[in-house]
């Protein structure tokens, strides 16, 4: 849609480059708002003191997620998908292995 309606009056030859560049900022916007939506915000009065001196290290108590698709920008998401769509296709390229050992 926003090929079709920003660039209506280009060339013909420029719209695959543009549907491409179109598509690539969407898909990037789309993973930002999902790593937005997920971000956990807190503030430090929420946690409490394990000392009885009342001091609290955050550092020290924090828990990084085990799941690098978490913490991994949208860029490498992207490229590692791309990655993997990649070597599928390279995959159904390959011809068929006969079965049957002689």
């Amino acid at each position: 849609m926003k090929l079709a309606q920003h660039y209506g009056d280009k060339p013909a030859n420029e719209l695959p480059m543009l549907f491409q560049r179109i598509l690539s900022n969407c898909t990037l916007d789309w993973f930002r708002r999902q790593k937005t939506r997920r971000a956990l915000f807190s503030n430090l009065s929420d946690f409490e003191s394990i000392d009885d001196d009342g001091d609290f290290d955050l550092l020290e108590n924090f828990v990084s997620p085990t799941d690098s698709r978490e913490t991994e920008s949208a860029e490498d998401t992207t490229r590692r998908a791309q990655v993997f769509h990649e070597i599928e296709e390279q995959i159904a390229a390959l011809p068929a292995v006969n079965a049957r050992l002689s």
